[in-house]
């Protein structure tokens, strides 16, 4: 509806994520809008240009049982079923602490939770644990929002724990380590959080030139800098 309001416009729909959880298409002859799809580079050769960090992914074992967890219309899981599921489990709390501290101890990170019970479960173990945490959800005031982002910049939080909230639209190239507390069956959602930590961390005069390098200049100053993946 919002389209056919301007019918002489041009729209420019720009998305590092460019499908629909429900199947659905992105032409307009296809419940959609657009008349052209120009494919930008995937993520993988990002990554071998030097443009992305590469990465190591650690999948511990869970007792969370997804199997009563369907999936809605939008093509991702029942948010509803999928908080309950996450709530039963008697380990998964202590499981995420663990394996940070095992596999990203010191690193700067992100953790995406199921709802804001579950994150302050989370930030709270974390800081049993020596991690200092914050929670940040849609409720959080501004003011505090921004405070906590500084000091999360500055390294004096080293996690920050959040509902959906830091998927798209968060940019911090110093995040290293995103921790998943929330299965999902949408691709684009999923790429979207697990992207949050592949910026590269160079220097911004190295950034400014960062086009004029070649390949392999690229991924040795990557390997130089203080997040090589």
């Amino acid at each position: 509806r919002g389209v056919a309001m301007f019918p002489n416009a041009r729209g420019l729909l720009v998305s590092a994520t460019c499908f629909r959880a429900d199947g659905s298409g992105l032409g307009r002859a296809s419940d959609g809008l657009a008349d052209t799809l120009v494919e930008g580079p995937p993520m993988r050769w990002l990554i071998e240009q030097g443009y992305l960090t590469d990465y190591d992914v650690v999948a511990p074992p869970s007792d969370v049982d997804y199997s009563h967890v369907p999936t809605t219309a939008s093509g991702d899981l029942s948010p509803q079923k999928l908080r309950e599921a996450v709530h039963k489990s008697t380990r998964i709390v202590g499981d995420v602490v663990k394996t940070y501290q095992k596999f990203a101890a010191g690193k700067l990170g992100v953790t995406f939770a199921v709802d804001v019970a579950a994150a302050n479960e989370l930030a709270a173990a974390y800081k049993v644990a020596g991690v200092m945490a914050e929670v940040i959800s849609a409720n959080t005031p501004d003011a505090l929002r921004a405070n906590i982002l500084r000091r999360f910049k500055a390294r004096e939080i080293m996690m920050l724990v959040n509902v959906d909230l830091f998927g798209e639209g968060f940019d911090l190239p110093a995040i290293e380590v995103v921790v998943m507390v929330r299965k999902t069956e949408s691709k684009g959602l999923f790429d979207q959080q697990f992207g949050r930590a592949l910026r590269i961390m160079v220097t911004d005069a190295e950034m400014k030139a960062w086009d004029g390098y070649s390949v392999a200049e690229r991924l040795a100053r990557i390997a130089a800098s203080t997040k090589p993946k």
